[in-house]
């Protein structure tokens, strides 16, 4: 009987594991503290970091955290280590060979009997959508001072029109 139970734990490790390592997005699972207890290949993939560098240490010293992202993730997880939901929100993350990368956080407070024990963490790489966005943005900024100064343009010439229209009656 013992045989079969470990069997059967083993199998449920397994098919955890593959379904884990199967997210398209990076996934890391914190205890109440911030300690990273695993984390998903994409992430070992994406980062340049082995497991070994990042699991079992605090997720405010991984390597490819940032200050900036440092401020955030300490935030918001006490947040939702007091239960509370909070929005998706983005942080600046560096891979190993210093590429930058922005991920869209979204975190959920693991509870086990009603208690919370830790926090499931699924970043998305928004990288190439923020650097689309930002290019929107300016674009519409310069599209929009154009029109501004076309504007301007316009009454300068409307009050140039009456000027010349009054000298030439």
């Amino acid at each position: 009987m013992k045989k079969e139970e470990e069997k059967k734990l083993r199998e449920s490790e397994e098919k955890y594991r593959a379904i884990f390592d199967s997210i398209p997005e990076l996934v890391v699972l914190l205890d109440k503290k911030g300690v990273v207890k695993d984390i998903n290949n994409n992430l070992i993939e994406l980062s340049g970091y082995s497991k070994e560098t990042i699991i079992g240490k605090n997720i405010l010293n991984a390597p490819f955290m940032t200050k900036s992202a440092q401020l955030k993730i300490v935030k918001n997880l006490a947040l939702r280590m007091m239960g509370k939901k909070l929005s998706p929100y983005e942080c600046e993350f560096k891979t190993k060979n210093r590429k930058r990368i922005i991920g869209r956080i979204t975190g959920n407070a693991l509870k086990i009997n009603g208690e919370i024990v830790g926090d499931l963490v699924i970043v998305s790489d928004v990288t190439k959508e923020r650097a689309r966005i930002d290019e929107l943005e300016k674009f519409h900024e310069v599209t929009l001072d154009r029109e501004l100064k076309m504007i301007e343009l316009k009454k300068k010439i409307k009050e140039l029109e009456k000027k010349l229209k009054k000298k030439t009656n």
